[in-house]
């Protein structure tokens, strides 16, 4: 920032998995921002080695479908964000790529998972979110750094991101009711049923409490 002289370096990647790194000791840090405030307590105290003090919640966000014309799917994409047939018979007609993050390391991944549990509650379609995800980790769907192609090395027809990283990347999306997507903190006590074992995802309201400001 030249108008204060200092110059400043930073380090983008998933946030839980950030975290990790600045705990461990291989990453070095005077500011930590994740898209889920939660993880900021995984900083806080002597049990997590006191690296974070206190933190700030400032901003909120929205899961949405994000995709671009490249797509063999474009057409019917654009028939889902126009309302015209429901997004969730998109994502699961025969050979659709559905791209999303690690839950282990990204809240985005964890927030997937919850939009996809969310969903089956809200559209009343039970096995809707194993049809949406499989499994938690399926390799299938979750994109490895560098986010390119999933872990079995196919290119995404479409990913569950942020909106504000859809609008920044220029790239088409599906906007998702307020009931599941993650944007509204009134509905933080709604907690859907994950999978035991999940690593990182807590309950529904720890991880919406990035929705507060």
């Amino acid at each position: 920032m030249p108008t204060c002289g200092a110059v400043v370096t930073d380090t983008a990647g998933p946030a839980v998995g950030l975290a990790d790194a600045i705990k461990a000791r291989s990453l070095s840090a005077d500011v930590f921002m994740s898209a889920d405030a939660h993880v900021n307590q995984t900083l806080i105290g002597a049990a997590n080695g006191d690296w974070a003090r206190w933190y700030l919640t400032f901003s909120r966000n929205e899961e949405v479908i994000s995709y671009t014309s490249k797509t063999p799917f474009y057409a019917d994409l654009e028939k889902a964000r126009l309302g015209e047939i429901p997004w969730h018979h998109v994502l699961t007609e025969p050979g659709f790529v559905l791209g999303r993050t690690d839950p282990n390391t990204d809240p985005g991944g964890y927030y997937a998972l919850f939009v996809a549990r969310l969903a089956e509650s809200y559209y009343r379609i039970p096995g809707l979110a194993e049809h949406l995800l499989g499994s938690d980790q399926n390799p299938a769907e979750v994109i490895p750094p560098p986010f390119t192609k999933t872990g079995a090395g196919a290119v995404p027809d479409a990913t569950f991101g942020y909106l504000s990283s859809a609008v920044d990347q220029g790239l088409h999306y599906i906007a998702l009711p307020p009931q599941i997507n993650m944007s509204d903190p009134s509905l933080a006590n709604v907690t859907p049923p994950l999978a035991t074992g999940t690593p990182r995802t807590g309950s529904r309201s720890a991880a919406r409490r990035f929705t507060t400001a």
